[in-house]
């Protein structure tokens, strides 16, 4: 999959506020629409999690999960599950007012393997915006069955979403090989802007959101990787394949908003490898997450945690974002997760702060 920049918007809605009858005197005041992009979190299923097999079907397992998280109020998700027989396998979804939704999808795992996929994103999206996970279904034994007849072939199927059920073949989500982009070209040098070196930006789609802005605040350029979605794990992938030059580097980072935030070990190892990796003189920038709880576990000891590290690491610095939005929830859009145009300039202020004081 090649590297998607935050030019590419996504998918945009417009969040009305305050729609009300005007007062006796005629008087009315109007209220900012900001336009805000609509990402899926997926709180269940884990990727790599277990599933109970509840039936078999020749050399293939059959189990069933719940597909929950939440999104942009009444949009719908969409989740392509790998089939057991060739009928259509898409699920299709409604967000509720909170952004909302839940449902359980039967997965089959493909021919000859314990591994079954999902495919969960808007609909009509493109496909670099879907999550992809992979499941392990165990439990059942596969009986062997006779070899089946012909079947007729079917149109459609592949990885796109339709507002119109299209009959899906049973292989119709297939292994996506993992093919790293790219490196970035990162310039070597001073940068001016009184930073430390070149200044890198990893992250999620709030690094998309604060990328016009970062370089003007900064007085300088910085090289930018983001993409919707983004989970630590991928993002410190990305790290490790920068070529960085030598000498000191401000390495920024937005991410972990997209990642259970009872996983704190990781978060921890992720901020020292990057403290590292800055190099000699060079700081490490993260931010505290601002995201509803997920299955009942806030943020908090994560940010904690972020906050510790802060104090401890001489070359690490800490966006307050989280604290922020608590002081001015009006940052923050409907989904209480991406900022408005005010909440990304504000972020981006922050990181700017945080990397003149390296």
């Amino acid at each position: 999959m090649g590297q998607k920049r935050s030019a590419a918007l996504g998918l945009l809605v417009l969040l009305l506020a305050g729609c009300g009858g005007g007062g006796g005197d005629g008087a009315s005041t109007a209220a900012t629409v900001e336009p805000a992009a609509v990402e899926v979190f997926v709180d269940t299923p884990d990727n790599g999690e277990t599933v109970k097999a509840k039936r078999a079907l020749g050399d293939r397992l059959a189990g069933t999960v719940t597909v929950s998280g939440t999104t942009g109020a009444g949009a719908v998700v969409v989740v392509q599950a790998t089939c057991g027989k060739p009928t259509d396998c898409r699920t299709s979804m409604t967000a509720g007012d909170d952004g909302a939704f839940a449902q359980e999808v039967e997965v089959w795992s493909s021919a000859g393997r314990e591994q079954g996929r999902l495919i969960i994103g808007l609909q009509g999206s493109p496909p670099v915006d879907r999550e992809r996970l992979v499941l392990l279904l165990e439990g059942k034994e596969p009986k062997p069955e006779p070899t089946p007849k012909p079947k007729k072939k079917v149109k459609g199927g592949g990885d796109e979403f339709s507002p119109v059920p299209v009959p899906v073949p049973p292989e119709a989500v297939p292994e996506l090989p993992d093919v790293p982009p790219a490196p970035l070209p990162i310039p070597a040098g001073p940068t001016g802007g009184g930073v430390a070196g070149p200044v890198v930006m990893i992250g999620d789609s709030l690094a998309e959101g604060t990328e016009p802005l970062l370089g003007p605040l900064m007085g300088t350029s910085v090289t930018t990787d983001a993409r919707r979605g983004r989970p630590l794990a991928e993002g410190m992938a990305v790290l490790n394949r920068m070529a960085l030059p030598d000498g000191p580097k401000t390495l920024a980072f937005s991410l972990f908003t997209n990642d259970s935030p009872a996983n704190v070990a990781a978060l921890e190892s992720a901020v020292h490898a990057s403290v590292a990796r800055s190099g000699k003189g060079g700081c490490a920038i993260w931010a505290t997450i601002s995201r509803p709880a997920v299955r009942g576990v806030s943020y908090a000891a994560a940010n904690a945690r972020l906050n510790q590290l802060g104090a401890e690491l001489g070359r690490l610095r800490v966006v307050p974002w989280a604290e922020t939005v608590a002081a001015d929830p009006g940052l923050l859009g409907r989904d209480r997760v991406h900022a408005t145009a005010t909440g990304y300039r504000k972020r981006a202020e922050l990181y700017a702060q945080a990397a003149a004081s390296c």
